[in-house]
């Protein structure tokens, strides 16, 4: 068997309830880089770190939260 190795975090996805007031937050509060925005989704750049936030009727806020790491 052949083992994984990880490398660095490569993005955060977080569910959010308000994305405006996210994007915001992120944004303006915590000086975050916005990398870009569509519907229902927003993209920030955190010292080379993404991060995802993403809202959506079907689902709870903070009820699901990814972290997606880089391998080779």
């Amino acid at each position: 068997m052949s083992s994984v190795k990880l490398g660095p975090i490569g993005q955060n996805a977080i569910h959010v309830s308000d994305i405006e007031r996210s994007v915001e937050f992120y944004g303006a509060k915590l000086g975050m880089a916005k990398i870009f925005a569509a519907p229902n989704l927003a993209f920030f750049d955190n010292a080379g770190t993404r991060l995802m936030l993403s809202t959506g009727e079907e689902e709870p806020s903070g009820e699901r939260s990814v972290t997606y790491y880089t391998v080779d």
